[in-house]
Parts: C-alpha cells; structure tokens; sequence
C-alpha cells in the first residue's frame, strides 16, 4: 500500500488590515488532549504563515488509513504575538477578563461558498443598542459598523450612511465568539435566591446543540439569599458547556489550564456532522473533503488627526472622489480631523495633501499610525484616534 496524507481541513486567519488579508499575528497550538489524537491517529499538523493545516494519512484509494470517530474534536489553542494587534483591529477583547474568543465549525456560518468559524454577525435589531465600532448585519449579509452611537431611544437604520460604515459580506470576528473560560470550579453569577436547581450541558452530536445532559441535576439551599452560587465541573472533560441555573443561561469553556495561560483563542473542529453539511470533514465515500475554514478579523475604524506646526497649514484634502474620499475639517490650533472614522490599513492613502499659504499643496503626506491611539471627543461622542505630527 502507497502510504500518502492529504490535507483534513485547513484553517485561515484573516485581516482587513493587511492589504493581502494575511494574518500571521498568532502562534497556534493544539491542546495536548488533540495533540495525543493526532499521534494516535497517525496524524499531522503544520502551522504555515497564516494558514493551520491539518493532515490525516491515506493509502491508495485516498481513503484514510485510520478514520477518526464521529465524536472526535480537534483543539487549537491561539496565543497572540503582536501586541500592536489590538490597536488596528475592530475587537473588544480584554486581557484581563476571563473571556477568550472561540471558534468552531458548529457554528455553521456560511456566506455564498464561504466557510467562517466565527459566529455570524447578529442582524440589526431596532431596540439593541450599538455604541461606535459595533458591527450589525442586514438580511442579505452585508455587514455595517456603526460610527454614531443608536438605541431603541435613537434608532438609525443600517441606510443611514452618517451612522454605519458598510463593510461588505464578509463575516468578522464578533462578540458573539467570546465565551468565558473556566476552571473546573465554575461561579455562576445568578439572581438572588435562596434556592438553586443547576443543570449542566454538553454538545450533542445528534441535535448539533448543546442540550445533553452531562450531570445529574444539583440542588442548593442557602439560609440567606445569594447572588453567586458554584458549579463544581471536576469530572468533565475539557471542552464548552452551557449552564442552566434557575433558568439562566450561561455558556463556559471548561480548560483550567486555558485560564492561566496566554490564550487569546481556542479553535475546536467537530468530525461527527453529515456528509451532506458544509463543514464536514469526510465525503459520504469517506475521503477527506478538505475544507477551508476562515476566520476573519476586522480592521479598526480611526478619526485621523493631522497637527501642523503653524497656521500656514490651512487645510488638509484628499483628491478622491467620494465615497472614497476623506473629508477633514478644521479642529482649531492648527489641527484637522477627519469628518467620519477611516478603516486603518498598512497600504498607504496617497491622495492626501495640504495647502500651505508659502508652499502651495504639498502631496502626497503620510498616514496616522495604529500604533498609539487617543481618545477624542467629536459631536458628543468619543471615538479612537490617530495622529500625525506634520513638518509644516
């Protein structure tokens, strides 16, 4: 038999930031749970650029050699290398909050022929609120961001283009993806009671939701009310599990070593879906299918902020037709601003000029840099900002 591996999936990291849309900012690992399976199955994995890829051995019909079971998992850990990452990406994840982003092909977000691992963006709902940098997404896919703060008070629909920024159909990473991470002592932050009937959830592979039970049902009583009540989890295997206390839902991923670690995010592939979905991994013939999985991670939006060293400067233009085009106005003390908030990217605006009262328009000048980011107050809102010190 001719022995050979063929890719079992693949999975990509993206970046609007990047003008070739490669995200290389992580190291990824698998968890050591996955990186046993992985020998035992005679398995391999390699991390290349931004590309994760997994691979399953094959003889001569490209049948695998040993096929993994329907309840089998892999289990990818993200570790970020960049420290700038954060300041050009359009995310709120917090270090020191005990929430990681998680990814996984149960989700089932598919576009047209694409296949995210992130969770769709969740449609714009009138009665949400959507403070600057949230991201909503209409019917048909297409995702906004807001650049104006609405409310059910205030409401703005995704039309209104002075208060959403288009973003095309591209699914991003949202805050739908955060979870919070746990040890396998679980404190549920519940409404205040005295009595307490906690239920704990798995995935079941039959109903692709988490509704199988993996407990027996615990019951608690307290003399005295209490708002925190602990979920003991220690006979369960690592992994994601949804949390039913008095009916209040929360949703953990179960790794004690994941919560002292410099995880930034757990990938997990389910192998037990149909032939028939998307993001299976094996044919109905059982050859790999090979799938490209995606994540993608939006590029922040920037009030951009130019200051000149004199009042020769008198204003700063970009030569672009619109919608393209930035629109500055003055800010006062030799300061200009950007009227609406500019996608940061590392491919340069060379468009951009000003008028000089001795030299006339000077062009191209440079862009503000991600690098530090400010806060500034325009119209009663604050929004993050860049700036650029300029040599006239």
């Amino acid at each position: 038999m001719n022995l050979r591996y063929k890719i079992l999936f693949n999975v990509e990291l993206r970046h609007d930031y990047y003008s070739d849309m490669r995200c290389e900012d992580f190291e990824i690992v698998p968890s050591m749970v996955t990186k046993s399976a992985l020998k035992g199955l005679g398995m391999l994995f390699k991390v290349i650029a931004n590309r994760l890829i997994v691979l399953i051995k094959v003889g001569d019909s490209d049948n695998p050699v040993v096929t993994p079971g329907s309840s089998q998992k892999f289990t990818f850990f993200m570790r970020l290398k960049n420290r700038r990452f954060i300041n050009f990406t359009n995310i709120g994840y917090h270090p020191s909050e005990g929430k990681r982003y998680y990814f996984s092909n149960i989700n089932q977000t598919k576009v047209v022929t694409a296949l995210y691992l992130n969770s769709k963006v969740p449609v714009y709902n009138s009665s949400a609120e959507y403070p600057i940098g949230m991201l909503a997404a209409n019917g048909s896919d297409t995702v906004f961001e807001a650049i104006k703060p609405s409310n059910s008070a205030a409401t703005h629909a995704l039309t209104e283009q002075d208060y959403w920024l288009n973003r095309g159909k591209i699914q991003y990473v949202n805050s739908n993806d955060m979870v919070e991470v746990s040890s396998y002592l679980y404190l549920f932050n519940a409404i205040a009671n005295t009595n307490f009937t906690i239920n704990v959830f798995g995935l079941s592979i039959t109903s692709g939701s988490y509704d199988l039970a993996v407990m027996d049902t615990v019951n608690l009583s307290y003399t005295d009310p209490q708002t925190s009540v602990p979920v003991r989890l220690e006979n369960l295997p690592k992994g994601k599990y949804k949390i039913d206390v008095n009916g209040e839902v929360k949703y953990i991923y179960l790794d004690s070593d994941a919560v002292y670690d410099n995880i930034f995010g757990i990938i997990e592939v389910f192998n037990h879906l149909p032939p028939g979905n998307a993001f299976a991994l094996f044919s109905a013939s059982g050859k790999s299918k090979e799938p490209l999985f995606l994540i993608n991670f939006a590029n922040r939006a920037l009030i951009w902020k130019y200051v000149a060293k004199s009042s020769d400067v008198t204003a700063v233009n970009d030569s672009r037709p619109l919608p393209d085009k930035v629109v500055f106005t003055s800010a006062g003390a030799n300061q200009f601003v950007s009227a609406k908030p500019v996608l940061v990217s590392e491919s340069t605006i060379n468009t951009l000029s000003i008028e000089s009262t001795a030299l006339g328009t000077v062009s191209p000048i440079g862009n503000p840099s991600p690098d530090r980011l400010a806060l500034i107050e325009m119209n009663g809102n604050s929004y993050y900002s860049a700036e650029l010190h300029l040599n006239y």
